[in-house]
């Protein structure tokens, strides 16, 4: 059995016959992945931003959010001991 060590790790290529075999015999063990292993398993998601010039940057937009109660629509079921019950509600995610 190949033993995975971080000294070895090929950071910009695909993983090796080996890697792959090794890989496998820890999975199939019920064994748990190093987590350096996990960038080249797994691809990261990316963040796009949409930008334009006249955008005005978030936290002002925030600010300028007037802050208006929640409508609730609907209840379900009985309100518990404590008070808490479920509820469907009317109202902007800006807000909430």
């Amino acid at each position: 059995m190949l033993a995975l060590v971080p000294e070895q790790e090929n950071k910009d290529g695909p993983l090796t016959a080996e890697e792959v075999t090794a890989l496998t015999e820890r999975l199939q063990a019920g064994e748990y992945l190093d987590e350096y292993l996990l960038p080249r398993l797994f691809r990261r998601p990316r963040e796009a931003e949409l930008t334009y010039a006249s955008k005005e940057p978030r936290g002002e937009i925030l600010a300028q959010t007037m802050a208006v109660p929640l409508q609730t629509v609907k209840h379900f079921g009985a309100a518990d001991e404590n008070g808490w019950t479920n509820k469907l509600v009317f109202g902007d995610n800006l807000q909430v």
